[in-house]
């Protein structure tokens, strides 16, 4: 039997320094969703499992420059939102993590 997808949608924004890489908050996304589409069936939603993959791409391990500071960092999955360390949204034993929405945007 195929698992019950769970869409994760997050909300990233970041303060950028002077001089980003080009086309940072596309391959901060990509990170994000590559991380997303990693999740095995029955894994757990933890908020400090995401967080790297702002400052280092999950596909590469590649450090990312251009970030400044993160003003607000938020995932939403199965009704429940998570904002902070040591939360975490927790998944069935028949349910998988996809990739929602991920948006990621430049403080203004």
């Amino acid at each position: 039997m195929a698992p019950d997808l769970q869409a994760v949608d997050i909300a990233l924004e970041l303060v950028l320094t002077t001089t980003p890489e080009v086309e940072l908050l596309k391959n901060i996304q990509a990170s994000l969703e590559a991380k997303l589409a990693s999740y095995k069936i029955g894994e757990h939603l933890e908020y400090a499992d995401l967080v790297k993959y702002i400052y280092f791409d999950f596909t590469t391990g590649r450090a990312f420059s251009g970030i400044d500071d993160v003003l607000s960092f938020t995932l939403t999955c199965k009704s429940a939102t998570i904002t902070g360390f040591g939360q975490k949204v927790t998944l069935d034993d028949d349910e998988r993590i996809e990739p929602g929405t991920v948006s990621v945007t430049e403080a203004t």
